[in-house]
């Protein structure tokens, strides 16, 4: 079964676990490193005889330690029971080291040697470590060390010939025939402890027997198959096949087939092979660190990622091709109509888009559009460049069977106003997004700013030969005022306001005066009408005099006065 942890209960779980052990064995160091042990070769060559033949890989940490230092406990149960001095197949005991001088000792040298022999690289080597009666068996810290279950073990079963690094080597005495830990079976447990004699410090590590691998990397049982480990203890299966648990420096990459100058920088790591050996460096222009930065480059440009010391580096070296930015940009037409001829699309492309791209969308074959059959608005693209290093644009193509140009003209403007949309001017049913001409026009703005008279303009839709227009003139608005000479204002409902009639004209006052100066009414605008009376009370027949004040509006735009005489008469 299994039991998920969230990140952030995890995070307590270490933290309560690292208090724990500094609070309650932090005297005996029990919770401390010693070594870390870094894999197992589960299943060896070798037939019958494998239990010789098992190896176990590991890096001393911070301080060296002793050979003879060291005892391995095992457990074959879950929960994991460690049993003293016993293999994880618990029916083997640990035997012990093998120790100068010795039968066994003399047996480990020639072995030894016969291996190094069998190694191509001159940066590998196997020096052997065992614990001897003159106390030499210490391996530095920061050293790997190989454990290998008997001298007895065969030079050709597991090989060493790729071997990169310097690995110290520890032989159990012999006697052990079967294997020490247990091949692919059903699932069950098996732990394996490298504890410290003198300080009681344990490295312990767990697997699974059921999640071993064969050489097809599924679960089963096959020669090869081993258990890499991580810092925190967590296992990997894996099946190399008849070679010791060592790792191989491995450079190998894949470059990416092409990448554009504006791309962002590239994480080289993501690169790396799922058996490449992380940790390397990256080299070639364009190169920070891990990243490949492309902006300033073209072409193909050299990368190199190197393993290993500076004497003994493995290299993989491939080109990146760095293309130069692509500009997919192009402008539609503003509409066609279904008879237009074929359209060369690529006629549409800025002066700075990149060509040689492709056209898609509907009506599209190659670079050209026909529009024949189409209707309404119509997505067309142009697409530059190849992948990952690709751009695009889009556009609509207004494709209608009949172009509408209709606009109606105001019946008049008073030239010299504020410039007005000639858009509003539109139909409900009038084409849309075409073009104004005519004295005064701007855009769609037309400013009668020194005009005078009649003026003609034309809206035109489309493009030739699909285009439609329609004209119309526009006269200057004349102010005009006139005011009566008479008025009966008696209530019969004919003439019983005396008032101006006008047109074109802004601001306008009426004031009226009898025959004395004196005056008996003033109204503005709309309340510019005299009813004929004065202080409530009906002015007597007779002439009266009236003052008009107004803004005239067009070319002779500017402020006037009227004035003369009307008659009452009741």
């Amino acid at each position: 079964m299994n039991i998920l942890i969230s990140r952030k209960s995890k995070a307590k779980l270490l933290f309560l676990m690292f208090v724990f052990c500094f609070l309650v064995f932090n005297a005996s160091n029990t919770c401390a490193q010693f070594v870390q042990i870094e894999s197992i070769l589960v299943d060896a060559c070798d037939g019958s005889v494998e239990g010789e033949n098992e190896m176990l890989r590991f890096q001393v940490e911070s301080a060296a330690v002793n050979v003879a230092d060291i005892r391995v406990d095992g457990s074959s149960t879950s929960p994991i029971v460690y049993q003293t001095s016993k293999w994880p197949a618990v029916a083997n005991s640990f035997l012990g080291w093998v120790v100068n001088p010795s039968t066994a000792y003399t047996a480990a040298v020639a072995k030894v040697a016969t291996l190094n022999a069998t190694i191509t690289s001159s940066c590998g080597r196997l020096i052997l470590a065992n614990a001897n009666t003159t106390g030499q068996g210490t391996i530095a810290a920061g050293k790997k060390g190989l454990i290998i279950t008997s001298t007895d073990f065969s030079t050709t079963a597991n090989s060493f010939t790729t071997l990169t690094d310097t690995l110290y080597v520890i032989f159990q005495k012999p006697g052990n025939t079967s294997g020490h830990f247990t091949n692919y079976g059903t699932a069950g447990l098996r732990s394996l402890r490298l504890h410290k004699i003198s300080t009681g410090t344990n490295e312990d590590v767990t697997y699974d027997k059921a999640l071993l691998i064969n050489q097809l990397g599924l679960a089963g049982a096959q020669d090869g198959a081993g258990v890499r480990f991580t810092t925190a203890g967590i296992a990997t299966y894996y099946n190399d096949g008849c070679q010791a648990p060592y790792i191989s420096l491995n450079p190998n990459w894949t470059s990416p087939s092409s990448i554009c100058q504006s791309s962002v920088p590239l994480n080289l790591n993501s690169l790396l092979s799922s058996n490449t050996t992380p940790g390397g460096s990256w080299s070639g222009n364009g190169v920070t660190g891990s990243f490949f930065n492309p902006a300033g480059l073209i072409g193909n440009i050299s990368i190199t990622y190197s393993v290993g010391n500076t004497l003994c580096a493995t290299t993989a070296t491939h080109s990146i091709l760095v293309i130069a930015s692509i500009i997919p940009t192009w402008v539609a037409p503003s509409v066609m109509c279904q008879t237009s001829p074929l359209l060369n699309l690529n006629s549409l492309l800025a002066p700075t888009a990149t060509p040689g791209g492709s056209w898609s969308g509907n009506g599209v074959s190659g670079a050209g559009f026909n529009p024949i059959g189409l209707n309404g608005n119509i997505n067309v693209s142009y697409t530059v460049g190849s992948p990952p290093c690709t751009a695009t644009e889009t556009h609509v193509i207004q494709v209608i069977t009949k172009l509408i140009p209709n606009w109606v003209a105001p019946e008049n403007i008073c030239f010299m106003s504020a410039a007005f949309n000639l858009n509003s001017l539109l139909t409900d049913s009038s084409t849309t997004g075409g073009t104004w001409t005519g004295v005064g026009v701007n855009g769609s703005l037309f400013d009668t700013t020194g005009i005078s008279g009649t003026v003609s303009l034309t809206y035109t839709i489309g493009t030739p030969p699909c285009s439609a227009s329609e004209t119309h003139s526009i006269e200057e608005c004349n102010s005009s005022i006139w005011l009566p000479n008479i008025f009966t204002p008696n209530g019969d409902g004919i003439n019983d306001f005396f008032f101006p009639v006008y047109k074109n004209i802004k601001n306008i006052s009426l004031k009226i005066y009898n025959r004395w100066g004196i005056q008996l009414f003033e109204g503005s605008d709309k309340l510019a009408i005299w009813d004929g009376k004065s202080a409530g009370k009906h002015c007597p027949e007779g002439v009266y005099f009236y003052l008009v004040d107004y803004e005239q509006q067009g070319a002779n735009k500017g402020n006037r006065q009227l004035h003369g005489s009307v008659s009452v008469f009741y």
